[in-house]
């Protein structure tokens, strides 16, 4: 965890918190899907510092234990449930350069702490998205905490452009998400079908291998801007725009 995060260090979040956030995952898992263990329920609510002020997010106090029970239950490893270095690189960096009346889209959003600070940063509408329900339901209480307004999505990228074909992104967000060599290609298979007319791509990555694939394609379709976040020289933060003709 880093400086950035004031973990609170055991449950804290109200009963009615808890309670909201069992009802939609019970739904959204669906009548015959395993009960959500305990330790997913078991929830923190911590402040994380980004330019211009904290955010509040709720996430599972106890991950190593989330994680034994979801395996148990021969369910996906939860990293969603963790606020990742990436993640929080690219918070800062969208906190610090406000998209002001765009239009953002996250892609494996996690706990979806770049979408509350674009929102928060005055976004004309933010959408997050994940494939992993779970995750869908602790973005919609983070942005309800933060008393920004958003919108939340179930699906893989694929599904994604499909559903929001006709709703064009100025903004598109990713943070640590080329971690399978799968995830490269298909990154680049979605992304013109996401980003409007001059829409940029903010991607946040921790030197994984699977950036060093991605960006070469990535310039041969955009000018790609890299650097070094300041903060925390664990993660690269790339600018994707101006898509090559």
């Amino acid at each position: 965890m880093t400086a950035d995060v004031q973990h609170i260090g055991r449950p804290n979040a109200s009963p009615v918190l808890r309670a909201s956030i069992a009802e939609q995952i019970a739904a959204l898992r669906g009548p015959d899907a395993p009960a959500a263990p305990p330790p997913l329920l078991e929830i923190a609510v911590e402040r994380v510092a980004l330019p211009g002020g904290h955010v509040l997010v709720a996430r599972p106090s106890d991950w190593p234990e989330l994680r034994e029970n979801e395996a148990f239950d021969k369910r996906p490893t939860p990293y969603w449930a963790v606020p990742w270095p990436s993640g929080l690189s690219l918070a800062r960096l969208v906190a610090s350069q406000p998209p002001k009346g765009k239009r953002v889209l996250e892609l494996g959003c996690g706990l979806a702490i770049p979408t509350v600070a674009a929102a928060r940063a005055g976004a004309a509408h933010v959408l997050a998205t994940d494939v992993n329900t779970d995750s869908i339901v602790f973005a919609a209480h983070n942005l309800h905490l933060n008393d920004v307004t958003g919108d939340t999505a179930v699906g893989d990228w694929r599904q994604i452009v499909e559903t929001f074909a006709d709703e064009p992104w100025d903004l598109v967000l990713a943070a640590d998400v080329l971690y399978t060599r799968e995830n490269v290609q298909l990154l680049v298979d979605v992304l013109p079908g996401l980003l409007a007319p001059g829409g940029e791509v903010w991607l946040a990555d921790p030197r994984r291998a699977g950036a060093g694939e991605f960006l070469p394609i990535a310039k041969k379709l955009w000018h790609v801007d890299s650097h070094e976040d300041p903060e925390d020289d664990r993660v690269m933060l790339h600018r994707l725009h101006g898509r090559r003709r």
